[in-house]
């Protein structure tokens, strides 16, 4: 499974619904720096993205 499909899934999972979510950007990675990305951007819309650093 690809790193950033695990922390979307988990973050927008039933689960996690009752929780406030916050992901890391600078934890996220994969053999492209652009996916995570786009990943990230995709997950904002139901999850806040903290910061880069």
């Amino acid at each position: 499974m690809m790193a950033q499909n695990g922390v979307v899934f988990t973050a927008v999972s039933p689960e996690a619904a009752r929780y406030r979510v916050s992901v890391l950007s600078y934890c996220t990675t994969t053999v492209d720096e652009a996916i995570p990305g786009f990943a990230l951007h995709a997950l904002s819309t139901r999850a806040e993205i903290g910061p880069d650093t």
